[in-house]
């Protein structure tokens, strides 16, 4: 697991605890009314979480082929440039002086 889905699982727990404690009246929610957030917040982080897991080996994958490419690029010799009156492949109009 990556540091972000890391924390977004602990974090996800943590809200999911406390919504719950506040949910079932141990911790007076009228006292601290933010703390009605939490349960959401707690089910919010628990889905980003479970996405980053899902797609952890699809963006290491993708990087990886990302690399590949561009280290593929870097090694392959340039081409000479356009010759005078070719712009992108399409003959230009004749300059007129």
């Amino acid at each position: 697991m990556t540091r972000m889905s890391k924390v977004l699982l602990v974090t996800g727990l943590l809200c999911l605890g406390l919504g719950l404690l506040v949910s079932t009246d141990v911790i007076d929610s009228k006292a601290h009314l933010l703390l009605t957030v939490a349960l959401p917040a707690g089910a919010i982080l628990l889905g980003l979480f479970f996405l980053f897991y899902i797609f952890e080996d699809e963006t290491a994958r993708f990087d990886a082929e990302q690399q590949v490419r561009l280290n593929g690029a870097k090694a392959s010799p340039r081409t000479q440039a356009a010759p005078e009156g070719v712009d992108c492949g399409v003959l230009a109009a004749p300059k007129r002086y």
